[in-house]
């Protein structure tokens, strides 16, 4: 749905079918607009979305010029259980309607825009900006040794 969105926006016309945001769906992930964590170490977010949504899988992706077009990092795959891959975990907390993320061993590079979302198949799929901001770590201290003779 994403595609005809953009196709619709990119090339006025070219499709008779639109996506419809309701405000529902525009407000049904929330969590932290920026996290900080140190290159190295690690992170975890931690988005609530609204009742209704706890059978679509949840999420985790780095938000590109066109949103994430189906390139998940990381993704639920059974309710409630935590799935890890590499360095990225997530967990879906139904009682509590949040999904937890968590990413590990952080570089300069991981800095960007990343969703946390809902999938929903063949629909919009409502999602939070977060916006990863990480730090340069402590750098190894230097050791200079002279060696002097008279």
């Amino acid at each position: 749905m994403q595609v005809l969105l953009w196709l619709w926006v990119l090339f006025p016309g070219c499709c008779t079918t639109i996506a419809v945001v309701t405000q529902t769906d525009a407000n049904a992930v929330m969590g932290p607009e920026r996290v900080t964590g140190p290159e190295g170490g690690s992170v975890s977010v931690m988005c609530h979305y609204g009742k209704g949504y706890e059978e679509f899988p949840k999420f985790w992706c780095r938000n590109n010029l066109v949103l994430c077009l189906g390139s998940h990092i990381i993704e639920t795959t059974r309710p409630e259980a935590e799935v890890r891959q590499d360095r990225f975990s997530i967990q879906d907390n139904h009682a509590q309607c949040t999904i937890t993320v968590s990413m590990g061993t952080l570089t300069m590079a991981d800095t960007g825009t990343y969703l946390c979302g809902i999938n929903k198949p063949l629909d919009f799929d409502p999602s939070h900006a977060v916006d990863l901001l990480v730090s340069p770590g402590p750098r190894p201290a230097a050791s200079i040794s002279c060696s002097w003779s008279a």
